[in-house]
């Protein structure tokens, strides 16, 4: 299983690497319901569960969808948590926030930091990819770390503009 385990985090590592540093490969965009994204989500909250932390939704809406390309919104998402797993302070609350706006729609993840993760090596790398396969959605992808030791991300994407006929 640790084999396994390290295998996959190669794998992921050089992943992320060639997102981040390679041409960009063409999306294929479909429609995508904000309740499927929201179902995404809470398979990722489900596995943080698992492992011992406590969360938190509130959800405002999932009527409306984005246009989106699956297999890499799974993997911005995907990177998102596994930040959480490593560097996330299972004492305090993950938090997942859905909000609607004029003409987007707002995902906010927030979770304590470990207080002492400085043997934990890190890049960035995750975020930077999880940046640019937001932009590449005409999204964006902004985070920071609060005075109280908490990270939060927020992630925006257009919403598809529906017509009324």
């Amino acid at each position: 299983l640790q084999k396994t385990e390290d295998i996959q985090q190669l794998t992921d590592r050089m992943f992320e690497y060639s997102l981040v540093y390679e041409p960009p490969q063409t999306p294929v965009f479909t429609s995508i319901p904000l309740r499927y994204l929201y179902l995404t989500l809470a398979e990722h909250l489900d596995f943080l569960r698992l492992a011992g932390f406590q969360t938190s939704e509130t959800i405002a809406s999932l009527s409306g969808q984005i246009n989106g390309d699956e297999t890499s919104l799974k993997r911005l998402f995907q990177n998102l948590f596994s930040n959480i797993l490593k560097y996330g302070d299972k004492s305090g609350i993950v938090t997942l926030q859905f909000s609607l706006e004029q003409d987007s729609f707002r995902i906010t993840i927030s979770n304590a930091i470990k207080p002492d993760h400085s043997g934990i090596e890190s890049n960035r790398i995750g975020l930077k990819s999880a940046e640019k396969i937001a932009a590449i959605h005409h999204g964006a992808l902004t985070f920071c770390q609060t005075k109280e030791n908490l990270f939060i991300v927020n992630v925006k994407f257009p919403l598809v503009k529906t017509s009324t006929t």
